[in-house]
C-alpha cells in the first residue's frame, strides 16, 4: 500500500556544521570560515552581490548574526545568508541581538564544570554534553541545552513548579558565557519569532 503523506521538507544544506545553509539561502558564497571557525565579512564582491538581492540597508554584524534593513522583506523568510544567521528588520526598527536576560546569570558563582572544555565554533561531543547536563542538572530540571558559538543557553523546564532566585546560577558553564532561559515557548521559538 503507498503513503499518502509527503514527504518531510528538506530545510537545511550540510547541517550540523556551524556553515549550514538554509534552503531559501541562495547566496553563490559562503560566510563561514572553515579553517579559522568563524564568520567573515562579505567581500566587494559578495557585498555587491548582497546589495543586489537585498538592496542596500544598514546592516549590524556581530560575528555570529547579521541584521539587515529591508524595505520588503522576501515573502520566503530566510534563515541564513551565505551561511550566517540572518534577520531582516524593516529600516528604522529597533534590533535587539536575542541575547537573554533571565537575571539568573552570576558570575561569582563557579563554573560547575572546570576541567570540561572543547574549542570555540565547534560543537560538544555527546560525553561532553552528557557532563555539562550532570553538572547542572544538580542546580535545575534542564529542559533543553542549546550550545551556541561563545556562550550555552539552558532552557529551563516551566511546569515543575519551581521558581529560581535572581543570580542563582553559574554565569560561565565549560568556560563560556551561561545563559537561562525560563519561558514557557521554547527558546527556538522565541528565535524564529524574530524573523
Amino acid at each position: 500500500m503507498a503513503s499518502h503523506t509527503t514527504p518531510e521538507k528538506r530545510e537545511w544544506e550540510s547541517s550540523g556544521g556551524w556553515g549550514a545553509r538554509h534552503i531559501n539561502d541562495t547566496a553563490p558564497f559562503t560566510l563561514w570560515d572553515d579553517t579559522n571557525h568563524r564568520f567573515r565579512w562579505p567581500s566587494t564582491e559578495e557585498w555587491t552581490w548582497i546589495q543586489g538581492k537585498f538592496g542596500s540597508g544598514n546592516v549590524d554584524f556581530n560575528g555570529w548574526l547579521m541584521c539587515f534593513e529591508i524595505d520588503s522583506p522576501s515573502k520566503l523568510i530566510q534563515f541564513t545568508l551565505g551561511t550566517l544567521l540572518v534577520i531582516f528588520v524593516r529600516p528604522g526598527q529597533r534590533f535587539f541581538d536575542p541575547i537573554l536576560e533571565s537575571g539568573y546569570s552570576n558570575h561569582r558563582i563557579p563554573d560547575p564544570c572546570p576541567t570540561l572544555r572543547w574549542p570555540k565554533m565547534t560543537h560538544p561531543t555527546n560525553s561532553q554534553m552528557e557532563g555539562v547536563f550532570e553538572a547542572i542538572a544538580l542546580l535545575a530540571y534542564v529542559r533543553a541545552a542549546i550550545f551556541l558559538l561563545v556562550w550555552n543557553i539552558f532552557e529551563l523546564e516551566t511546569g515543575d513548579g519551581r521558581s529560581y532566585k535572581s543570580l542563582s546560577f553559574p554565569g560561565v558553564v565549560v568556560g563560556r558565557t551561561a545563559l537561562y532561559y525560563h519561558e514557557d515557548l521554547p527558546f527556538l521559538g522565541l528565535v524564529r519569532s524574530l524573523t
